[in-house]
């Protein structure tokens, strides 16, 4: 390869490392470069993982395939994680020859292997290694190209790395985003509800309370002349509503057992008769005084229905 060629195409590598974000388009970038400036049968990346203990490799080339069969490295593991820990390029004429090499399980025997760290100004973020199947060390002016090659691979990593932490950063940010709106609406659902229940609970506690005031004033008052039976009806409807109206208040007191999940039914076995004219004679004043007239009708007369009594006249 001549001169020329060789300055056009580190302008090239140069140009792409500065102005890519994509990681992976810079690693496969990066590969094909190394094997067209260097002479090899393989070329791989590897990436220092988050832990900072291992490496592994991320790409080979033209073995793309093969990436998953490349052996992991813990630093100063191997050939490989000896040359990232000490930070400097190894240049090994016959790997199966130095202690330090580790097989690797591929379809070839690397021999002339040159390995690289790869640091940019910030940190270490990984290490290349260009291998040959026979024995021809890689000479002096190889090993200034690819550490060329390397230094520019080695910041536009760490920048795509930042880039790729970022946007998964702006993406938590987004999720949580999106679960505090949720949850806002959630809120203002809760507020409207408790409001919706103070409203329903104010109109059930002035049933019960209207029904007391209108006997007890017949009663104090003598507006109108009441038979003995009219009277104890009169006594027994303000016992009744003062009954439910305490069970209101019961209800509401059970409220932390609601949201507990935890309101437990009080079954009993009742005529569905008695229940209704109970609520009647709750309502019946009220009703009076909109001119609403109000009928019974049960049938059969003795229905029984087994439930919880004060739910269902609640309902009712």
């Amino acid at each position: 390869m001549d001169d020329k060629v060789i300055v056009d195409l580190l302008g090239q590598v140069g140009n792409l490392f500065t102005s890519s974000l994509e990681l992976k388009e810079t690693i496969d970038f990066m590969l094909k470069a190394a094997s067209e400036l260097v002479a090899c049968d393989a070329a791989t990346v590897f990436l220092l993982n988050e832990d900072e203990r291992s490496l592994t490799a991320i790409a080979t080339f033209p073995f793309a395939d093969a990436v998953g069969k490349v052996a992991t490295f813990k630093l100063g593991e191997g050939i490989v994680g000896w040359a990232a820990k000490q930070r400097k390029v190894v240049a090994v004429g016959d790997a199966t020859q130095d202690s330090r090499f580790k097989n690797l399980d591929m379809g070839y025997s690397p021999r002339s292997v040159l390995i690289m760290p790869l640091e940019s100004p910030r940190r270490l973020v990984g290490a290349m290694t260009i291998a040959r199947r026979e024995v021809k060390p890689f000479t002096s002016i190889e090993q200034a190209l690819m550490q060329i090659v390397g230094s520019q691979a080695a910041i536009s990593i760490d920048n795509a790395r930042l880039h790729e932490s970022q946007k998964n950063q702006l993406k938590e940010i987004a999720d949580r985003t999106r679960e505090l709106e949720v949850a806002n609406v959630h809120i203002a659902e809760i507020s409207r509800l408790k409001s919706e229940f103070l409203a329903n609970m104010s109109h059930e506690l002035r049933t019960p309370l209207n029904a007391i005031l209108g006997f007890s004033e017949i009663l104090k008052d003598n507006l109108v002349q009441l038979s003995e039976d009219q009277h104890q009806e009169c006594l027994e409807n303000i016992h009744a509503s003062g009954k439910h109206l305490l069970e209101l208040v019961n209800d509401v007191l059970d409220l932390s057992k609601i949201e507990a999940g935890r309101m437990e039914l009080s079954y009993d076995r009742f005529f569905v008769g008695n229940a209704v004219r109970e609520v009647h004679n709750v309502i019946r004043s009220l009703s009076e005084r909109r001119d609403i007239d109000l009928s019974i009708t049960v049938d059969p007369e003795d229905l029984e229905v087994r439930a919880d009594k004060s739910k269902f006249k609640q309902i009712l």
